[in-house]
């Protein structure tokens, strides 16, 4: 179970910057991003779990199974530098991950003032601005969740010689932020879902009445000429 575990914890970071980057790539290549289809979103997905897999592989290849440990855990004298690099490494890409989204966000903001007479271009910049705002609740709450654990954690590895075993492994519990990041993680994503189709339905509930209102007023106008004629 332990690997597992660490390669969800390790593919929570690499996958949150894979969609900083695949909304960074919609914005650059707008003009062009329809004609991708799905094949951006499973390479992007495909390379950010592959890397996940090989990170936690690197990181565990030390790693004596027959060490008893008071729970599940991966930090062990023999992987205890090596996690600690990891933890590190993932501090480093959720750190990107919240630079990137905004200067995304500011990016895409700065775009749309500009006038442009693509169609494509313009509604690719009001898709990506869509999509920012989406994402933006869970990016900044896994950026920062997952952040403090993995610094925290990074900070007792590396000072974890200054104490005894058992108070070094009551402090890592007592930071262990993963259940909350958990129960609240899911909570965020039906949030988004939600959000995204009360947008939808708004929008189209506006198209039908600028329609409706259309219609309206090209009877109004021919009920008004023949009245007169």
């Amino acid at each position: 179970m332990r690997f597992p575990t660490t390669a969800c914890m390790t593919s929570f970071a690499i996958l949150q910057t894979g969609m900083v980057v695949e909304r960074a790539i919609a914005l650059w290549k707008r003009n062009e991003y329809e004609h991708y289809g799905n094949r951006l979103g499973f390479v992007n997905s495909t390379l950010c779990v592959l890397s996940s897999l090989l990170l936690t592989a690197w990181s565990l290849r030390d790693m004596d199974l027959t060490t008893f440990t008071v729970y599940c855990t991966v930090s062990t004298n023999e992987t205890a530098g090596s996690i600690t690099i990891l933890c590190f490494i993932l501090c480093g890409i959720d750190i990107m991950s919240l630079v990137g989204i905004a200067l995304l966000h500011i990016s895409n903001a700065t775009a749309m003032k500009g006038e442009y007479s693509d169609l494509q271009s313009s509604y690719q910049l009001h898709e990506n601005a869509t999509a920012l705002r989406l994402i933006l609740p869970l990016v900044l709450f896994n950026g920062i969740c997952h952040l403090a654990f993995s610094m925290s954690a990074g900070v007792f590895l590396i000072f974890r010689q200054y104490f005894s075993y058992v108070a070094y492994r009551t402090i890592f519990a007592a930071t262990y932020t993963v259940p909350y990041f958990t129960l609240v993680s899911p909570f965020l994503i039906c949030f988004m879902i939600r959000k995204s189709k009360r947008a939808r339905l708004a929008q189209l509930s506006v198209l039908r009445k600028q329609q409706d209102h259309e219609k309206e007023l090209y009877f109004k106008a021919y009920n008004r000429m023949w009245n007169n004629s």
